[in-house]
């Protein structure tokens, strides 16, 4: 939908996502949408419609950044994918409250949560951490200050991730927790898919040819097989299919489509 006057002069309207939990018509969390969208290469004059009348991406971040402080939850692990993409890591500006926000007081914030107690066992947090790292680093930035924190952080939460592997190199039900398979295997590919996800964004070629991570991808490869012919959750499917997305470019490189002429 429209959001708030961005320009008085011209009327030009920032754009919002409709926020409704366990809807299909709106996104579970803040800037959830954003957050996968800005991964897709999407420039931030691609055209974008809301309430029937024509926006461009850009409208669509600055609303984003104007709303960090109506984030009630100060759940920002979709706030720093979509902005980290369109902005460098040092990033400032004005939000709604009149205050000066930052991307490293985002990361901040979101450093200091109990990673198993947010959702889905913390993975979104800790993929959302590693992206912005990544793309920190990517940029020549340091590994100080916040940057530092994110890094320890990371490093702390793949080892959590090895030492929860299950004996058949299958990756925990229960995410960073402990050592666990669930029933329902379907359920047991969300958890592991999410957990897989953050390995392959957070970890480089090297590491992810690692025997531990090799196990972890064929097993969910395996859980794929298994359940070709059921109907699965979309979301379950999502964060496994794009982790072992990531897993292929960076250890065997991008996938070319279609056969050359």
């Amino acid at each position: 939908v429209e959001g708030d006057v961005l320009d008085e002069k011209t009327g030009r309207r920032g754009v919002r996502a409709l926020l409704e939990g366990g809807s299909l018509s709106g996104q579970g969390h803040y800037d959830q949408w954003m957050g996968y969208l800005s991964d897709t290469g999407l420039k931030l004059d691609e055209k974008v419609m809301a309430d029937g009348k024509e926006h461009q991406i850009a409208d669509y971040i600055r609303q984003i950044e104007l709303d960090v402080p109506r984030n009630m939850e100060r759940e920002y692990s979709w706030t720093i994918m979509a902005l980290t993409a369109y902005h460098p890591t040092d990033y400032k500006w004005t939000a709604s409250d009149g205050k000066e926000w930052s991307l490293a007081e985002l990361v901040e914030t979101e450093l200091a949560f109990n990673i198993d107690e947010s959702p889905c066992g913390g993975t979104h947090r800790m993929y959302g951490l590693a992206l912005a790292l990544n793309r920190h680093l990517a940029a020549g930035g340091k590994l100080e200050g916040v940057w530092k924190k994110c890094d320890e952080k990371i490093k702390l939460e793949i080892e959590r991730a090895k030492a929860s592997q299950n004996a058949d190199g299958s990756l925990s039900a229960k995410y960073f927790r402990e050592p666990a398979i669930a029933p329902d295997i379907t359920e047991w590919m969300a958890s592991s898919g999410h957990v897989f996800e953050f390995l392959a964004e957070a970890q480089n070629k090297e590491q992810l040819e690692e025997p531990w991570m090799k196990r972890a991808a064929w097993k969910l490869c395996e859980q794929f097989r298994k359940t070709k012919a059921v109907d699965v959750e979309c979301a379950r499917l999502f964060h496994a299919t794009h982790g072992l997305v990531l897993y292929r470019e960076k250890v065997f490189g991008p996938r070319e489509y279609g056969k050359k002429t």
